[in-house]
């Protein structure tokens, strides 16, 4: 587990990985760079996601899908602007935990699906979410330029 949070809540956190059935698997890391958090994603079979905020884009989810790492998580605002389950963005209701376990093992236990789902969300990163993409994004907005583009995308 990679950051911060809620103080209590990390404590909750960290008392659960002390119980036996968890004891000596969790490795809490504090905050880090954008270069250790790529070498981290580089390292895992998938990454778990069970936020309870009504996140809107998080990004450790698009670095994560710009790595090749499929996804399992609680449902958040933007999921369905980024990626379907499909594609390896594979979300279950935040109030019930037992779905979330379910592909968490269904995933890590079969390494072919999640290099091919890795795969679609990397595709899909360099696609929708790449600093170029962005900065074009970004210079057609501030040179007033969107509203000619949506023009042209309603009229194709």
């Amino acid at each position: 587990m990679v950051g911060h949070g809620d103080e209590a809540y990390v404590e909750r956190l960290h008392q659960r990985a002390r119980q036996p059935d968890l004891a000596g698997s969790v490795v809490f890391l504090p905050p880090c760079s954008s270069a250790t958090v790529a070498d981290l994603l580089r390292a895992v079979d998938l990454l778990v996601f069970p936020t309870l905020m009504r996140e809107g884009m998080p990004t450790v989810v698009i670095e994560a899908m710009a790595s090749g790492v499929p996804i399992v998580g609680h449902d958040f605002a933007a999921r369905a602007e980024m990626a379907s389950s499909d594609d390896g963005l594979i979300w279950t209701a935040s109030n019930e935990p037992g779905p979330l376990a379910t592909e968490i093992v269904r995933l890590l236990s079969a390494p072919e699906v999640r290099a091919e789902l890795g795969r679609r969300l990397r595709a899909i990163a360099e696609a929708r979410f790449s600093f170029d993409l962005y900065r074009r994004s970004h210079q057609a907005f501030l040179s007033g330029q969107v509203d000619a583009n949506r023009a042209a995308r309603a009229r194709e």
